[in-house]
């Protein structure tokens, strides 16, 4: 036979006369790959450098850092003395991430603009939000202040500190209502007290007055709790002294009276006589003596 092959001592012979051993075959895959793997790890030192690595992903902190420096924002810096690329963080105060000018170009600039223009414009965004919030702070705080004065909020905890920054710290007004009678000691001309006081706030108007008859007393509790203490009936006596049916200068007269003595307090005492009453509408003498 021309060609022949014949299995001998773990040889391969061909008919040429050429024999191939296969433990030299195996040898040599072998150190080849012993030094392609070791040129693997090598790379991998140089690159991550030397540390304890997870034996099936081959991770180290070293590698954790380069991965970091490769996905997050660093400042690319070459080393003098090595000539090696080296990472460096961002400053938080010191990177440049410009204004949204409209008008200056050179103010929009920012360092950030090779990861895009969404990081750029988001930080500028967020500069312009704090300029307007502080704005708006400043525009605030005179209302802050004057809110801040209120008693509606009778609690000292932090969070009732900061709800009396606000319009509910003044409350809500409610009417006074205070009867008295006329002292008639001095019958020619009766005087009569009364007593005024808020819970809290001050006193700053009125809204009705008028007289009454002993037998007939107002329900105060009723007339206050009222939406509007005007439309409380009152049933006046005589019908017509009800202060709301008195001309202007008698009205003005009352008024001067009331800013006088109990004006911007928040407790008084409201005294006048019935003199100062117009004649024609809340004369005792039209009364009958024994109503009063």
């Amino acid at each position: 036979m021309g060609d022949e092959t014949r299995f001998q001592n773990n040889s391969v012979a061909f008919g040429n006369g050429n024999t191939i051993d296969n433990s030299r075959v195996l040898g040599d895959q072998e150190d080849e790959e012993d030094d392609q793997k070791s040129d693997s790890e090598e790379e991998r030192e140089k690159r991550f450098g030397e540390g304890t690595n997870d034996a099936t992903n081959n991770l180290n902190y070293t590698k954790m850092l380069f991965e970091m420096d490769h996905l997050h924002p660093r400042i690319k810096e070459l080393d003098d003395e090595t000539q090696e690329l080296r990472m460096r963080n961002r400053p938080y105060c010191g990177t440049k991430t410009g204004w949204p000018d409209c008008c200056k170009r050179k103010n929009r600039e920012s360092e950030l603009a090779e990861y895009g223009v969404g990081s750029v414009l988001y930080f500028q965004f967020l500069k312009f939000m704090s300029c307007m919030f502080i704005l708006m702070l400043i525009l605030a705080s005179p209302a802050m202040f004057f809110f801040i004065q209120g008693q509606g909020l009778e609690d000292s905890s932090f969070t009732s500190f900061v709800k009396a920054t606000s319009l509910g710290n003044l409350g809500s007004s409610s009417p006074v209502c205070q009867t008295a009678r006329y002292d008639l000691s001095n019958s020619d001309d009766p005087n009569a007290y009364l007593t005024l006081s808020c819970s809290f706030g001050e006193l700053w108007a009125i809204k009705t007055f008028g007289q009454v008859s002993v037998s007939n007393e107002i329900d105060c509790d009723a007339a206050t709790s009222s939406a509007d203490a005007t439309e409380y009936n009152y049933n006046f006596f005589p019908p017509s002294c009800n202060y709301l049916e008195f001309d202007d200068a008698y009205q003005a007269s009352f008024e001067r009276i009331f800013e006088s003595q109990c004006k911007g307090k928040q407790t008084c005492q409201f005294n006048f006589n019935q003199g100062q009453l117009p004649e024609s509408q809340c004369n005792l003498v039209t009364a009958r003596p024994s109503n009063w």
